[in-house]
């Protein structure tokens, strides 16, 4: 056997493998490798038990290459300064307690059941959430837009998934959300974060912290959402805007679950574009097919895009974060993971 076999590409996970064995090793271990490692590979992995070597690089642009070589190194390197946002695109990737095939709602299904209690025609026009959300709270009160939100989300029918676990497992130093649903502060992860819902909460609470900057269901109200809210938002919550600045300041900073037109996302762009204009260490929004004037874009507001597309083939937006957190998985520094390595006997 020769000492180095190149795998071009494994179709299923669209990744580059380049594997190196001790030539007394039978070729069977390729077939055990490939059987009993499912998940996608980053950087080098070694196996001092076998002598196995592998090296993976995921076939992004070198651009996107570099982020997730430079964001690996701010989340496992010490000091560990990487820490998370999160947003309503994540909750899709719950499942429902009762095994249907009912999903979280989108934004838009919310903003089009606003929309048609207000009267409008959703088939002809798409609406501005904020302004719907404005509409709606002045036509019904606040008390009728939390509780409409409460009755869509139903948060207790759904239930955290592998992803969120994963997610949750690596080594954020904070993880922030502007969700209202709960599936975060439900995930049973190795690592143990501390729920904050309240400004107040932060003085004791020890990190990492799970901190809900938009309200939290079912009754930690307001639930964030009209224009009214988000333009008092800085003066209402200090210091949650003033504990998402010092994180920015301080580490890579890395949203997922975010569009580039989320009414969240803008909104704490916006809120925080003093400290990124200053900022020397990067932000990420992680996604999927970003145009080239969008990537321009985030790039003068300070942002760095993740494409998780590939360059061959489909997937979707949960495939698109599962391997995302298989990249930074992956990347664990070689000396803790080793013995992590699959027994092939």
């Amino acid at each position: 056997m020769q000492d180095n076999h190149d795998f071009a590409k494994n179709q299923k996970n669209r990744y580059s493998i380049c594997v190196s064995v001790n030539p007394t090793f039978q070729v069977g271990i390729f077939q055990e490798i490939e059987t009993k490692c499912r998940r996608p590979f980053s950087h080098s992995y070694t196996s001092f038990a076998i002598g196995v070597h592998v090296t993976v690089k995921p076939n992004t642009n070198s651009a996107d290459d570099n982020h997730l070589k430079t964001l690996s190194e701010y989340l496992w390197h010490s000091p560990r300064r990487a820490a998370l946002m999160v947003g309503a695109g994540f909750s899709m990737n719950s499942r429902h307690s009762s095994c249907s095939s009912k999903r979280m709602p989108r934004w838009n299904k919310l903003v089009q059941t606003l929309s048609c209690e207000l009267g409008y025609n959703t088939s002809q026009k798409t609406f501005d959430p904020t302004t719907i959300a404005s509409e709606y709270a002045a036509v019904f009160g606040e008390n009728r837009l939390w509780e409409k939100i409460r009755k869509m989300i139903d948060d207790n029918q759904f239930e955290p998934s592998q992803l969120h676990t994963r997610l949750l497992n690596l080594p954020w130093v904070d993880v922030f959300t502007t969700n209202y649903d709960t599936l975060l502060e439900r995930t049973h992860a190795q690592r143990r974060y501390s729920p904050i819902t309240k400004p107040d909460e932060l003085t004791y609470a020890a990190a990492p912290r799970i901190i809900k900057l938009h309200g939290s269901l079912p009754s930690e109200t307001p639930f964030v959402m009209t224009k009214e809210n988000f333009r008092k938002y800085p003066q209402d919550y200090p210091v949650f805007v003033n504990t998402v600045r010092q994180a920015l300041i301080q580490n890579a900073f890395v949203l997922v679950g975010f569009s580039g037109d989320d009414p969240n996302f803008s909104a704490w762009l916006g809120w925080t574009r003093d400290v990124l204009d200053n900022k020397k260490l990067p932000v990420y929004l992680v996604g999927l097919e970003f145009s080239r004037s969008k990537r321009r874009l985030l790039e003068k507001e300070g942002v760095s895009t993740i494409d998780m597309t590939p360059l061959n083939g489909e997937i979707d937006h949960s495939g698109a974060l599962s391997q995302f957190i298989s990249y930074l998985e992956n990347s664990r520094p070689i000396k803790d993971r080793y013995q992590e390595w699959p027994n092939i006997s």
